[in-house]
Formats: structure tokens, sequence, C-alpha cells
């Protein structure tokens, strides 16, 4: 009878957890469409796949509007994903510079709003960009 009630508690806690991951703890779960060009910096932002996938590996590919711009040749990029609402800590993601860009693989880890923050350091210089993105399951 014991070991009953112990596998009733574990499938209750293990429903309810799987209902939270689904649910995402986000205030409320609308679909935000990125904001995909920085004008001052001349920049694009490509998310793929959009919408993010969550617990899944989702391409964060930043270049330049113009193809002859040389203007993310010397730069450097950094991005810290965070959820929006949320007091869960940011999390930093590796850069790579790809195909005269800069390249982030971010991997939401629950449903709901999030965003990236982009920092470009070019000539001493910061730029901050929120890029705001929505993850799904």
């Amino acid at each position: 009878m014991y070991r009953i009630k112990q596998s009733l508690a574990f499938i209750i806690i293990l429903g309810i957890l799987t209902i939270s991951f689904f649910a995402g703890c986000s205030e409320k779960n609308t679909s935000i469409q990125p904001q995909s060009n920085h004008p001052k910096l001349d920049i694009q932002i490509h998310l793929h796949p959009l919408p993010a996938k969550v617990l899944q590996k989702n391409e964060l590919f930043i270049t330049s509007t113009k193809t002859e711009d040389q203007s993310l040749q010397n730069a450097e990029v950094t991005i810290t994903l965070s959820m929006l609402g949320m007091n869960h800590g940011k999390i930093i993601v590796p850069v790579e510079k790809k195909d005269g860009g800069f390249l982030g693989i971010i991997t939401p880890t629950m449903t709901g709003e999030w965003i990236a923050d982009i920092h470009i350091v070019k000539d001493g210089r910061t730029n901050a960009i929120p890029y705001t993105f929505e993850a799904v399951p």
C-alpha cells in the first residue's frame, strides 16, 4: 500500500511539472514578432526557426543590411538570453563569426517571451539591442 501511495505521488508531481513546463511561467503567452532591423547600425537579426523551439538549438544570426558594408568586420558581439517578466537570471550565449556576421545558438528552456540582449562593440562604442521573441514547444 505504501508503494502505491509513493507511485501515485510521483505521478501527480510529474504531471504538475509537465503542465508547468508546457505552460511556461510567463504572465502571458502571446506571439511576438521580432524586430529584424536596427536602423542605427544597419544590421539585421535573423532567428531560425521562427518561432524559436523550446529545448532545441535555434540560430540567432546578426548581419549587416548592406552587402558591401564592413561595419561588423571589426566588431565584437555578445548575447545574453533571459525570459521577460521572470527573474531566472541570464544565459550567456557563445557567439562565433560566420559568413560575414555573427552566429549565436540559443536554447530557450521554457515556453513564453524571451529577450536576447545583443551588445555590439566597435571602435570603443557599445550598442545594446534588445531582440524579443517567442519560444514554443
